[in-house]
């Protein structure tokens, strides 16, 4: 049961929302605020004088029912700390000569965890301290399950699926679905052991859903910004962050980073996916062992593992830190292209001849990812200073583009006739691929600055390598123009914003330092701005890029 906290931190009590009391709180540690306790408590004044305050605090002690606040030196503690605990713990006679109810606050404060207590656990120390006057046969306590509607849930778990997920494949549905009826069909007192351990991401899943939902209007966004928080806190609690032992736990991490992706710095989640990915190394999900596993498991194992990875591999390229494990250490093979339903506990079926599978789109998506890690190690990562990048490293990063572009699938290569379902992971990939280019020619975009400035008319590679930089980010504005207006670029989607931000700030960059007469430029800027104005919407991710960038935008007005 929730209990509530002596002392909310400034932040909380400012924007009227529950805190944990910690330091930092969560909600802090979500929205990336400062935490700070400075504020002091209001522990006087007001209207009505001592009396007044002392039955207004017995009126409400004698109606709340399930949640405790223990506060210090007040004479009249016993009486009322008595009253809640009859409340909340009805099998106590607290009214016994032999109840201690110092010693009984004492376990209870014990069992204080991250704003939530198992009164079972503390009836049962207790009882084993004091052995006072308990009736011994103690009934279960139901914890309230916050599940909405098997409908709505169903709602915000596709379009987690369909928005966030489209190339990040690392679940099975039909046991997913299985598993999500199975909560909804039993009693929460009688969950199994695999139904607790699923539940946790069901609700991980719903709040990246609840993101992943928000449109244009103001006020549904905030609803279901605070849906999201609210189910993100209820899947945050219940799994063990630091002891993560089981895959339904490493899928939770998982989600709860694709949530604070949307709201949080990419520091936090660093931190979120380097704990997903050390835990999968723990389960040994990077080597090709012996199987003894039934192939949805096996299948999914693969699928988890290279999801994590990849997007370690793009937060540490945003960040400039290093991987926690090196591609030659790896050596468990890409998940099969096939569709779940071909794919059961005994057996697996070949895959339709022409289709191409969920599986098949995030496979080519990983190994973009990898070689945006190759560009990374070999442009940004260097154990020396590299003054002038040679040609050949260059060439080959780029022949690993073409060999890549080459070997894609038709549906997913980057054409204007795409089948319909397709074309979102289509369109998503083809930023995506856009984005790792744009990361090869950055280095080089101050050459076109240089050959101005000198007036040097002779080409080098680097002066070309310059310009496809400021190619590819005018490719990356339009693209997302284009996203946009079929409905196909959703702001919660970080990647998406992420590039869109490197775009932006090349273009600007080549404004302010080249050529303000550049009519076409001038252009692109602008609709950049446009589109991240629209974008800033709908994460608070988005926003802070939109903040970011506005100093940039306010020297390219003047």
């Amino acid at each position: 049961k929730r209990i509530r906290v002596a002392r909310a931190c400034d932040t909380c009590r400012r924007r009227k929302v529950k805190c944990d009391g910690k330091q930092p709180c969560i909600h802090c540690t979500v929205y990336s605020y400062e935490c700070t306790y400075n504020k002091a408590r209001n522990t006087g004044g007001g209207s009505g004088g001592p009396a007044a305050k002392k039955q207004k605090k017995d009126e409400s002690a004698a109606t709340q029912n399930v949640k405790v606040e223990i506060e210090d030196k007040q004479p009249e503690a016993p009486n009322i700390s008595e009253q809640l605990i009859q409340t909340i713990f009805p099998q106590l006679d607290v009214k016994n000569e032999n109840f201690n109810t110092d010693l009984f606050l004492q376990v209870l404060e014990k069992h204080r965890k991250n704003g939530v207590i198992d009164l079972n656990s503390i009836l049962k120390e207790y009882q084993s301290i004091e052995n006072p006057h308990i009736h011994k046969s103690i009934a279960p306590i139901e914890i309230k399950i916050i599940l909405p509607p098997r409908e709505i849930a169903l709602k915000l778990i596709y379009r987690t699926w369909n928005d966030a997920c489209v190339l990040f494949r690392f679940y099975h549905r039909p046991s997913f679905i299985n598993d999500f009826n199975s909560l909804y069909e039993t009693n929460p007192s009688e969950y199994s052991n695999h139904q607790n351990k699923v539940l946790p991401l069901i609700y991980s899943v719903i709040a990246v859903g609840a993101l992943f939902s928000k449109g244009d209007n103001a006020i549904d966004n905030q609803y279901l910004q605070d849906e999201g928080y609210k189910y993100f806190i209820a899947s945050r609690k219940l799994i063990d962050i630091t002891n993560s032992t089981d895959i339904q736990s490493i899928q939770t991490i998982f989600m709860l980073t694709l949530f604070l992706q949307c709201s949080a710095r990419l520091s936090t989640c660093y931190s979120y996916i380097g704990i997903a990915l050390r835990s999968a190394l723990r389960q040994g999900l990077h080597r090709k062992l012996q199987n003894f596993s039934n192939p949805i498991e096996s299948e999914i194992k693969k699928r988890l593992f290279w999801t994590i990875y990849k997007l370690e591999i793009y937060v540490n390229s945003m960040l400039g830190l290093p991987n926690s494990i090196g591609e030659s250490d790896i050596d468990v093979e890409f998940p099969q292209d096939l569709d779940d339903v071909n794919i059961d506990e005994f057996r697996i079926l070949p895959q339709q001849e022409g289709k191409l599978s969920s599986c098949g789109m995030n496979n080519s998506h990983t190994k973009l990812i990898l070689i945006l890690n190759h560009i990374v190690k070999s442009l940004y990562k260097t154990s020396n200073p590299v003054f002038v990048i040679p040609i050949d490293t260059i060439k080959n990063l780029e022949n690993e583009l073409k060999v890549w572009l080459y070997e894609l699938p038709s549906q997913l290569k980057p054409t204007s006739d795409v089948p319909k379902e397709y074309l979102k992971a289509n369109k998503l990939l083809h930023l995506d691929y856009l984005h790792v280019q744009i990361m090869l020619y950055r280095p080089f975009i101050h050459y076109v600055k240089i050959a101005k400035e000198t007036g040097s008319t002779s080409s080098s590679y680097q002066l070309e390598k310059g310009w496809k930089c400021i190619e590819i980010s005018k490719q990356i504005v339009y693209l997302a123009q284009e996203m946009i207006n079929k409905k196909l670029l959703n702001g919660s989607y970080w990647f998406s914003i992420y590039t869109i931000f490197f775009a932006v700030a090349c273009l600007v960059y080549y404004f302010l330092e080249v050529d303000k007469s550049n009519e076409e430029i001038n252009q692109t800027i602008e609709l950049g701005k446009q589109i991240l104005s629209v974008l800033k919407q709908r994460s608070v991710s988005a926003q802070r890029i939109y903040n970011l960038l506005n100093s940039m935008f306010e020297n390219y007005d003047r």
